[in-house]
């Protein structure tokens, strides 16, 4: 009986050790977007997904100064990956904390992130920073209508779906919101797009440089005024 109580003890620790061994510390080599990085993790930089909450996408209002704000608190520093889970891309997700800060809540509080409640529905602390983020306009929040990252993607698909179907641009019906970027075409200005999300695909594919002058306060948003 004791031999028996024995190995059943030795098995608990050792099917512990998996779960302690899912908080790791490494070096944060790389910034994929505002809620994704990379951390080294035996000799192997590894992407890590931030957990229970969403960034705005590059082409959305806000997406560059997300990821801007994420690469100025981790990259190239010692931080700590407490695991999650994984998700369907192979990605650790987890919640990735330097100097006892979260950089997961602390993107909320900053109105550069979403709470993702399909995720982490009860995560009462991200529930309460959007809250606080939303009532101060902070961030993402100090646009009219701001929309979830995942209703964009949603959109981007659904749209790029629909162009491949009619056999024309998904932005097509629209004129300002379709404009393409031709180097040989005339001077555009904000007046010209029907929203900042049509402005800012416009901007990025005219880079290296603003030659539109789009972005006026050189943040990486154009027209930051229109919708």
């Amino acid at each position: 009986m004791v031999v028996v109580i024995a190995a059943i003890a030795a098995g608990a620790v050792l099917a512990g050790e998996p779960v302690r061994a899912q908080t790791f510390t490494g070096e944060c080599v790389g910034v994929k977007d505002g809620d994704t990085i990379e951390v080294m993790r035996n000799g192997r930089a590894v992407p890590v997904r931030l957990h229970g909450i969403d960034t705005p996408e590059s082409g959305q209002p806000f997406g560059t100064r997300a990821q801007q704000y994420t690469a100025n608190r981790v990259f190239g520093k010692q931080v700590a990956v407490r695991v999650v889970d994984t998700d369907r891309y192979g990605r650790l997700v987890g919640v990735v904390t330097r100097g006892g800060t979260e950089l997961n809540a602390s993107l909320v509080g900053a109105g550069l992130a979403w709470w993702y409640e399909q995720y982490a529905p009860d995560d009462r602390q991200l529930r309460r920073l959007q809250a606080r983020a939303r009532r101060s306009d902070r961030g993402v929040w100090s646009r009219p209508s701001p929309v979830p990252p995942w209703d964009w993607r949603d959109g981007e698909r659904s749209g790029a779906s629909s162009g491949r179907s009619s056999g024309r641009s998904a932005e097509s019906d629209s004129p300002s919101a379709g404009l393409r970027y031709d180097p040989d075409g005339r001077d555009r200005d904000c007046s010209d797009f029907s929203s900042q999300a049509a402005a800012q695909r416009f901007f990025r594919a005219a880079q290296p440089g603003d030659p539109h002058r789009l972005d006026g306060d050189g943040d990486g948003e154009a027209c930051e005024s229109l919708p």
